[in-house]
């Protein structure tokens, strides 16, 4: 169960609706999954600082 300051995944809209059974049910979002870690790769900058 996802509490407050945790990381999750979610699907929109009728992606939403899919991920239950049956799939034609009354939701606008859905929670799918909790998001045990991340990895950010480093992304390379242009001379200035930009990407």
């Amino acid at each position: 169960m996802a509490g407050p300051g945790e990381t999750i995944y979610w699907e929109a809209s009728r992606e939403a609706a899919l991920t239950l059974e049956p799939s034609f049910v009354p939701v606008d979002h859905a929670v799918v999954g909790i998001v045990d870690d991340r990895q950010i790769d480093a992304v390379p900058t242009r001379a200035g600082g930009r990407r």
